[in-house]
């Protein structure tokens, strides 16, 4: 992300650059690396061979990320967000090279164009290895297998059992909740793997007292920062978690010295890098409206700190702590709806294990008692924050009450769920005998639960990865010298399917992209690439950007004067088309009151309509006629502007 951030503020965010930077930290890693000593850069964890259940287990959970893998290549998202806004950031900054303010798009939401883009710009490094949208979820996986390795190996440093915390981490990946996140551009597991991260660095922190541990809890807490607004409070959090941890942990009596050399080197660049992850974008946004958190006013009792359209008084209705009321039944109702069909059977069994936990049970050890005491208070604060982040229950369109809408918002709860997982784990392994047990449901739920995603064959691929595990181990147990040759051989194997895969999987998606994205993806490739394409009040503007993102797409501003002046802006900007629609539920109850769709509808010698019905639930494309085929503009209807019944939106 780092890197991402460097070449867009640079506005070299193209591949001959990437591929410069890359290399430059691939020999400098290589050169750490090879300096560094075999006692600090390996590490015996002493642990014993796994057992058949929980390689089982293991496959579970590898077959469910090749499944995601595969799916999520060859499918483009669908996503209301994404469509709207995550991935036209990307667009956008792949065809300019650089980080450019995103448009207010015409809908109220102006404060979009604020938000931290630190994901999205990641997700830009993968458009430009492509060329396309092949891979530009990628990142969301590697933020899924960031979350299920934190929270194992979290679970291992508080004192559970291997079989339980893998049972956990199968659970976890499992859910509806991750599946819904895995394929669109969200956030917010990217925010949650990376708390899950910086807790783990923090217990090990806490346990070496080396300062060179130190760079894993500022990594996760930078990305958690310049991913999403939110993790100006988990990263302090996390932090906070460092601190105490460290407090109440004795230092060990061997505890090593500082490491000098490489290592010290290494996490001096570890934390620039990451100062400058989690502070760009609000600087950014210092530097350009005054405001670290863009549009959000900042106010501290009666004081205003920095001034913002979102007032603190209406991001609290918005709150599900504000929105639910715990004494009406239909609240209730409607939660468990949500919960239900949104987190499904793997919460169930994780809530049930970590109920069965308590903390000062399991072993004697008085730090891990401390650590697991911890633990439970930030699973209560993870918890108390889900209540408190804005939009968790609701807007102004749902009346700022609870409504089936609340499940957007349980995205928000990402980060408890890492920690309920990292408790199940404790929990399970207080079960004693009964831990198998555990271990086989979770492998049944979880391929249950990815027949539910579509997923392609995954109880196959994961019998495939555990009979390759015992390929790979009898061939071990011969101890036969392995040759150079055949070393390269299997290599060029696995290039080969790669590329091969690849090509089948893009083609795949390219048919997909035309099934779920309809007449506009077809019509838009149709179009010449210099033709450029005005959006208003589309909430899918990414679509217009064309399969290789080689489309010219402008926002249409709302008119300040008449319609004379209006044409005259959309021809400075070069517009040939307007794209309008489809309009969102707000737009489509207010359609009669905004001027410019009336203009449209009312002049066919200016504004020709080409494509679409002219529907609010579809996308509908005019032709802004040439100047010298337009009569003058006293012929249009309202040509000076004075649409009486109108306003602007």
């Amino acid at each position: 992300m780092a890197v991402a951030l460097l070449l867009g503020a640079a506005g070299h965010l193209d591949r001959a650059a990437l591929v410069v930077v890359e290399t430059a930290l691939g020999i400098g890693g290589i050169i750490c690396v090879c300096r560094g000593s075999d006692s600090t850069a390996r590490r015996d964890f002493g642990e014993r061979a796994f057992v058949p259940l929980e390689r089982l287990l293991v496959a579970t959970v590898g077959g469910l990320g090749v499944a995601i893998l595969l799916k999520l290549a060859r499918t483009p998202t669908t996503d209301y967000d994404s469509l709207l806004y995550h991935l036209t950031a990307v667009a956008e900054y792949y065809q300019k090279h650089s980080f450019v303010d995103l448009p207010s798009l015409g809908m109220g939401s102006g404060f979009i164009g604020r938000y931290p883009f630190g994901w999205e710009a990641l997700s830009t490094l993968f458009v430009i290895s492509f060329r396309d949208d092949f891979l530009v979820t990628l990142p969301n996986l590697v933020a899924a297998a960031v979350f299920a390795i934190s929270t194992y190996l979290l679970s291992l440093e508080l004192g559970a059992r291997r079989l339980a915390a893998l049972a956990a981490v199968a659970l976890l990946l499992s859910g509806p909740a991750i599946s819904i996140l895995m394929f669109s551009l969200h956030v917010d597991l990217a925010l949650a793997a990376f708390f899950m991260a910086g807790l783990y660095g923090s217990a090990v922190l806490a346990r070496s007292k080396a300062g060179v541990d130190a760079g894993l809890p500022l990594a996760a807490v930078a990305v958690v920062c310049g991913v999403k607004t939110s993790g100006l409070v988990y990263g302090p959090l996390v932090l906070a978690t460092a601190c105490v941890l460290a407090r109440w942990t004795r230092r060990p009596p061997s505890s090593p010295a500082e490491h000098a050399g490489p290592e010290r080197v290494a996490l001096i660049f570890v934390t620039v890098a990451a100062t400058w992850v989690g502070t760009f974008w609000y600087a950014r946004n210092f530097i350009d409206v005054g405001n670290p958190v863009g549009d959000v006013q900042v106010k501290v009792g009666n004081t205003i700190l920095f001034p913002g359209t979102l007032t603190r008084e209406y991001l609290r209705r918005t709150t599900l702590l504000s929105c639910f009321n715990v004494s009406e039944p239909h609240d209730w109702a409607i939660l468990f709806r949500v919960l239900r069909a949104n987190l499904g059977l793997p919460f169930a069994v994780l809530a049930a294990l970590a109920v069965v936990w308590r903390p000062g049970q399991l072993d004697s050890d008085p730090g891990k008692k401390r650590a697991r005491l911890v633990l439970t208070g930030i699973m209560a604060a993870t918890a108390l924050l889900y209540c408190l982040t804005p939009f968790s229950g609701g807007n102004a369109n749902t009346g700022f009450r609870i409504t089936p809408w609340a499940r957007e918002g349980l995205r928000y709860a990402m980060p408890l769920l890492g920690t309920l997982g990292v408790l199940a784990a404790l929990g399970a392994t207080r079960l004693g005998r009964m831990l198998p047990l555990v271990g086989v449901v979770a492998a049944l739920v979880a391929i249950r639960e990815a027949r539910g995603w579509y997923l392609h064959s995954p109880a196959l691929l994961i019998a495939a990865i555990w009979g390759t595990w015992l390929v790979v181990d009898y061939v071990r147990s011969q101890r036969r010298p392995r040759s150079a040759f055949s070393a390269a051989i299997a290599a060029c194997l696995l290039v080969v399917a790669f590329v091969v895969g690849s090509l089948r999987l893009r083609h795949q998606r390219s048919e997909e992209r035309m099934r779920r994205y309809g007449s506009v993806a077809a019509f838009v490739e149709t179009l010449g690439p210099d033709e450029v394409i005005g959006h208003f009040l589309d909430r899918e503007p990414f679509l217009l950007y064309g399969r290789f993102i080689d489309r010219r797409v402008t926002w249409v501003p709302s008119a300040s004067d008449g319609l004379d002046a209006w044409i005259a802006e959309l021809r400075r900007r070069r517009v040939r088309w307007i794209a309008v629609g489809p309009l969102s539920a707000g737009w489509k109850r207010r359609q009669a009151d905004v001027r410019e769709l009336g203009w449209i509808k009312s002049n066919p010698n200016v504004f020709e309509p080409v494509h679409g019905r002219g529907k609010s639930d579809e996308t509908t494309f005019y032709r802004l006629a040439d100047p010298s085929a337009v009569p003058h503009s006293a012929r249009y209807f309202g040509g000076s502007g004075q649409i009486g019944s109108g306003s602007k939106p």
